[in-house]
């Protein structure tokens, strides 16, 4: 549809912000040629909220990008979570699991508010992606195929479609998840063993370059124990410069 189209539609039916219920003209995202597509569910206040919950890059745990309070480099739930180095260098998530942002990704992943995607999608272009200054190469985390035919669709795999699609950054399908219980419920023990040879690569002996750096994409780290299964099975098939970023850091 025509971009002058829809703010004009916008115009005569405001639509109501997703978190607060109040009628505004909604913003629209640009994407990186400038040309604007996709309306923002959210009022000016909101957003600006939202703003203000974006973590400091760089200034949090060297492995899960979480605040340290009185730790040095790495906080005390990884230094138990990760008792050698993770096979990924560091997450950069964008919030905390709290406030605004949990009840946004609440939203998106249980209420199937897809349009928030491209708000999540630009925010890891603006925060994540361009300032690491180098060619990525974007790898999703793999959803449960139980979960993804009981939903209808994949969250993660949405956002990496956009920033495909609009933002041109090359993204691989690289892995898939084999059967294995949701982890929401679970420990941290549990998760970590749910997770072994959980994560396999789409096609076998497949070789990736040592030289190219990826950057694995999920909504949430809780324990890291995804994040490494990814990261782990990426390394052993001969990726060395791995990173991770996260909508969300628990």
């Amino acid at each position: 549809m025509d971009t002058l189209l829809i703010e004009a539609l916008q115009l005569l039916f405001p639509s109501q912000c997703l978190l607060c219920g109040r009628s505004y003209t909604p913003d629209i995202f640009p994407h990186h040629g400038g040309e604007r597509w996709a309306p923002v569910p959210l009022c000016r206040t909101c957003l600006q909220e939202l703003e203000q919950e974006l973590l400091d890059q760089g200034q949090g745990c060297s492995i899960c990008g979480s605040p340290l309070v009185s730790e040095q480099n790495i906080c005390m739930s990884c230094r138990r979570h990760f008792p050698s180095l993770p096979s990924f260098r560091s997450n950069t998530p964008l919030f905390l699991y709290r406030g605004k942002a949990k009840e946004l990704l609440r939203w998106y992943k249980f209420r199937n508010r897809r349009d928030l995607a491209p708000l999540f999608a630009y925010l890891f272009a603006q925060r994540v992606i361009t300032p690491f200054g180098i060619q990525l190469t974007l790898v999703p985390v793999p959803f449960r195929s139980a979960g993804k035919r009981s939903r209808g669709w994949d969250p993660v795999e949405t956002i990496c479609r956009i920033l495909s699609h609009h933002y041109g950054y090359n993204v691989a399908y690289l892995l898939k998840r084999r059967g294995n219980r949701q982890q929401k419920k679970m420990t941290a023990a549990e998760r970590k063993v749910n997770m072994q040879k959980a994560i396999v690569m789409r096609r076998r002996r497949r070789h990736l370059s040592a030289e190219s750096y990826y950057l694995i994409i999920d909504d949430v780290m809780t324990t890291g124990a995804t994040l490494q299964a990814c990261a782990a099975t990426l390394r052993d098939n001969g990726a060395e410069k791995i990173s991770a970023t996260t909508i969300v850091v628990d």
